[in-house]
């Protein structure tokens, strides 16, 4: 599935499961957010507001789309 309008960044969190992470599209750029690690948990805000966006399991990041290391894909296993 292709964006038509690709998020400025996106939110990798992990999964319990041990599957690839989940992406959470952000409305701004990677700049604009902080990242701290408090052990096993991750906790990311805006830097400018210091809303916080995710605080759960770590690792998280923020990254660039083209960074993307895989894509939805929407074909059911044969």
């Amino acid at each position: 599935m292709t964006d038509l309008l690709p998020s400025p960044a996106i939110l990798l969190v992990p999964v319990w499961y041990g599957g690839p992470p989940d992406e959470i599209a952000l409305p701004f750029p990677k700049t604009h957010y902080e990242v701290e690690h408090q052990g096993d948990r991750t906790q990311v805000r805006v830097a400018v507001s210091k809303a916080v966006v995710y605080d759960g399991i770590g690792p998280a990041e923020v990254i660039d789309p083209a960074q993307r290391l895989h894509t939805t894909s929407l074909a059911k296993p044969v």
